[in-house]
């Protein structure tokens, strides 16, 4: 190992106090230098170092690759997970590979574990130009990023400034061992084409150009992050109770529109459609009349306008209304559609007097309120109706019982006999959807 070799277990020092550390282990050279400089680190004193191989089962040599995996950490006193995992056909080969990859990652973390991968400053050059020729937009250009969240965890790239020439004489220089992939040669591929074709013809050409593709990389990503603070400041004026305001989003200029919806999309786990559909949607949006619902369907996601009102849900069936239970105010707790929360306070909110039982049920039919300013009683239907509620979120919604009564729906009301009066202990109701 060279002395200008930036290579060294130095480069973990950073994981010294977390929790459990994973290494995504192909067999590849890469992953089995992370995998070497964990061990030189010291990460698997108290068991804390674990490898995990996902077997996707592409190849015909898919077994060996696990097997070789498995004798490595054998070795090396590692503990080895071995995850056979099925891709997706309809996502393509690589996508769904990725996808099914990092669904094995993020099951496995817990709070303060990190999962290292064995991406390097080659892969990221590739990932940035890969992304540029896709039309991506700043985020996209923003390539990997050294450490970001995953799952209740975090990952964490620590090779990204290292070349593969220099994990290779890293490797070199320490006899290790490891797997060529036969299908990083095959040129049908995007990703390899521009490594074996492109990418010498450029770095003959530019022999810095792994740093200045950083550098580029590192500028889109704090470009990225400020037009996720302008979309957050946006949101706080658009966003309530998880739909956005269409005449409030209207008032903005068509960028910041974009910009927000992309920002509000990915807060909430959905892909950001391609970019004409998003365009052409905000047109309809604007544009259909009062008595019209303009929606976009994309990728197992719908987004739908109701009542002067952007939602998003899933495109998937219905959410099943959940079963009825038992609940103590004061405790939260989560339901297939929501989050019911409530905090204590006074002369506000729903009264419940000791040793009443408190059920939560979903919505059956035919339920009536009796508001507190209003004369006899009102249909459920009918109040949901005026509140403007989408019609897919109604049988979702948490109706509490008081004793066998029904008390109060969601946060939406509370019955006029249930309402804590002044002086009384009351619980103020926060529904949250999911």
């Amino acid at each position: 190992m060279t002395s200008s070799n930036p290579l060294s277990p130095a480069l973990l020092d950073s994981l010294a106090e977390s929790g459990q550390v994973w290494v995504g282990l192909s067999g590849g050279l890469d992953s089995t230098v992370l995998l070497h400089l964990a061990v030189a680190a010291g990460l698997g004193r108290q068991g804390r170092l674990h490898a995990v191989h996902v077997h996707h089962g592409l190849q015909s040599s898919a077994d060996d690759w696990a097997a070789h995996c498995i004798r490595l950490c054998a070795e090396w006193s590692v503990p080895c997970r071995v995850e056979r995992v099925t891709v997706a056909a309809e996502q393509g080969v690589e996508a769904g590979a990725r996808a099914a990859r990092y669904a094995v990652f993020e099951s496995l973390l817990r709070t303060g574990d990190t999962l290292l991968l064995g991406h390097h400053a080659d892969d990221q050059s590739e990932t940035l130009l890969l992304r540029l020729f896709r039309g991506a937009g700043v985020r996209g250009l923003s390539a990997m990023a050294a450490v970001r969240p995953l799952g209740e965890g975090e990952l964490r790239r620590p090779l990204l400034a290292c070349s593969r020439s220099q994990l290779a004489a890293y490797a070199g220089a320490e006899d290790l061992r490891w797997l060529e992939d036969g299908s990083n040669t095959e040129a049908r591929f995007d990703r390899n084409y521009l490594r074996h074709q492109v990418m010498p013809l450029l770095h003959r050409r530019w022999p810095g150009l792994n740093r200045v593709l950083a550098r580029a990389a590192r500028l889109q990503r704090e470009s990225a992050e400020l037009l996720a603070e302008y979309a957050d400041q946006d949101l706080a004026s658009v966003c309530h109770r998880g739909a956005l305001s269409v005449p409030a989003l209207g008032r903005l200029s068509p960028p910041r529109q974009r910009n927000l919806l992309r920002r509000w999309l990915l807060r909430q786990g959905a892909e950001v459609p391609a970019e004409r559909q998003l365009v052409v949607f905000l047109a309809s949006l604007f544009q259909a009349g009062d008595d019209r619902q303009p929606r976009l369907s994309w990728g197992g996601w719908i987004m739908e306008r109701y009542r002067g009102e952007l939602y998003l849900r899933s495109s998937a069936p219905e959410a099943v209304p959940f079963q009825s239970c038992y609940w103590v105010p004061g405790e939260s707790l989560v339901l297939p559609a929501g989050t019911l929360t409530a905090t204590a306070a006074t002369g506000r909110g729903l009264r419940v007097a000791a040793g009443d039982v408190v059920t939560l049920m979903p919505r059956r039919g035919g339920e009536r309120l009796v508001l507190a300013g209003r004369d006899g009683s009102r249909s459920l239907k009918k109040l949901l109706q005026e509140a403007a509620v989408p019609p897919w979120r109604r049988s979702l919604l948490p109706l509490i019982y008081v004793d066998g009564e029904l008390a109060a729906v969601a946060d939406l009301w509370v019955c006029e006999q249930f309402e804590a009066r002044s002086g009384e202990r009351g619980w103020q109701l926060e529904w949250c959807w999911h």
